[in-house]
């Protein structure tokens, strides 16, 4: 419902120099937060994300709409049909550019901080977002990439507020958030 999220992501990823990084799935998460009625938050997640980062600091975040989860079967088919139509849309993608000091390699522990602007692809629109992030440096040699506040998705901007109000209705709630807190922390191992 008022997700959109995908937000972002960002995703960032970030790389240690002359590699390529590959995103660990099931050490990722990305989430975000539906508030109903102005006193209900809801925690809603993807389970199936993947990703990369490019020697030349090309990254790439893809969102498998589809994958939404918000514990309740009803409102994840309703949001995956009628907000993501995933049978036109099946993704959400993120592209952005690393900057070429990010990608140097860093001691175990280390964290570096940088504000990102990335391209949103999301149902058939796209969006610039902007994000401020951590960059963990972990002692496996992946780095994990972090928000440090939420990523705000606005629907209006995807074009979506008639499905947010449609689903608004099907519910039978007064109010649906319109722009939606989205976070993320993303795991990319050296490929």
């Amino acid at each position: 419902m008022r997700l959109i999220l995908l937000f972002l992501p960002l995703l960032a990823v970030y790389s240690t120099a002359h590699a390529d990084w590959q995103l660990n799935n099931a050490r990722s998460e990305l989430s975000f937060v539906a508030t109903k009625d102005a006193r209900v938050a809801d925690n809603h997640y993807f389970t199936r994300l993947s990703g990369s980062v490019s020697s030349s600091g090309e990254a790439e975040l893809l969102i498998d709409t589809a994958s939404v989860e918000t514990n309740i079967a009803i409102r994840d088919r309703r949001l995956r049909n009628i907000l993501f139509r995933i049978a036109e849309y099946p993704q959400a993608k993120v592209n952005l550019s690393v900057r070429a000091g990010l990608l140097k390699p860093q001691p175990a522990g280390s964290v570096q901080y940088t504000n990102v602007n990335a391209q949103l692809f999301m149902v058939g629109a796209t969006q610039l977002q902007t994000a401020r992030l951590a960059i963990y440096h972990l002692a496996d040699g992946a780095v994990e990439v972090s928000t440090i506040e939420p990523v705000l998705v606005d629907s209006e901007d995807f074009g979506l507020l008639p499905a947010v109000n449609q689903l608004r209705e099907m519910a039978g709630l007064k109010s649906l958030t319109i722009k939606v807190p989205v976070s993320f922390r993303l795991v990319f191992e050296p490929l």
